[in-house]
């Protein structure tokens, strides 16, 4: 238990936020328990991104181009591993290792924390964007 309560505070520190309930943060971090909250989180990431795009009244196509920078597997992963994310992952039952997670499973991570953060904080968009923002998958600007 005191592994857990050490890697839900490195996961705090990072993303900003304290977790009101922490069993929601295993479940984020569990490759065999998140993938509805990475579903989740996927949306939420996206409509966060679309919010700020929207405001600023430029095309559709940037707002596409917006959600192709931050949103994908790819961008999460790179936030991820850049913030040291990996290192609380909790590897499914073939993997060994947390370097076998790879791009899709960091990203799938990194969408289920925001699910969980949308979640915790009783959905809360400012707190969420927040924390998008301390993950870098949204602009400084927004």
């Amino acid at each position: 238990m005191a592994d857990q309560n050490g890697a839900r505070a490195g996961i705090e520190e990072i993303l900003g936020y304290t977790f009101q309930d922490p069993t929601i943060v295993y479940e984020a971090v569990s490759r065999e328990r998140n993938p509805r909250l990475a579903f989740l989180g996927d949306k939420v990431v996206g409509l966060i991104l679309l919010d700020i795009w929207y405001r600023t009244e430029t095309s559709c196509a940037q707002g596409y181009s917006r959600l192709q920078d931050y949103a994908t597997n790819k961008a999460m992963a790179h936030q991820a591993i850049r913030l040291h994310l990996d290192a609380f992952a909790a590897p499914g039952p073939s993997q060994s290792q947390r370097a076998t997670l790879g791009t899709h499973g960091l990203g799938t991570e990194i969408e289920a924390l925001v699910a969980a953060t949308w979640i915790d904080s009783r959905r809360n968009f400012e707190v969420v964007k927040s924390v998008m923002k301390n993950l870098h998958l949204c602009p400084d600007h927004a």
